[in-house]
C-alpha cells in the first residue's frame, strides 16, 4: 500500500503544485533576464497541463478532477505570460 501511495502522489504532484508554482515565479523580476529559467517554468507547466488533462480524462472523483482543472488552467496561464515576457523583451 505504500507504493501505491507513493505512485499517487507523483501522478498528482505536478498537477497540483507545478502550474501555480510555474505561475507564481513567473510574476518574479529575474524570470525577465534569466532565459533558462523561462525554459524551466514553460517545461513545468507543460508537465502541469499533461498531468491535469490526464485527470481530467480519467475522472476519478471531484477531487482529481479539481486539481486537474487546477493543473491544467495554472499551466495554461503561466505559458502565456511568459509567452508575453518573451515578447516584450
Amino acid at each position: 500500500m505504500e507504493s501505491l501511495a507513493l505512485t499517487v502522489s507523483l501522478i498528482v504532484f505536478p498537477a497540483m503544485f507545478g502550474g501555480p508554482l510555474a505561475l507564481i515565479l513567473t510574476f518574479l523580476p529575474f524570470v525577465k533576464r534569466n532565459r533558462i529559467t523561462q525554459f524551466l517554468l514553460i517545461y513545468l507547466a507543460i508537465l502541469s497541463m499533461i498531468v491535469g488533462g490526464y485527470l481530467l480524462i480519467l475522472n476519478v472523483s471531484r477531487g482529481g478532477t479539481l486539481i486537474g482543472i487546477t493543473g491544467l488552467v495554472t499551466g495554461v496561464l503561466s505559458v502565456m505570460r511568459i509567452r508575453r515576457i518573451r515578447k516584450s523583451i
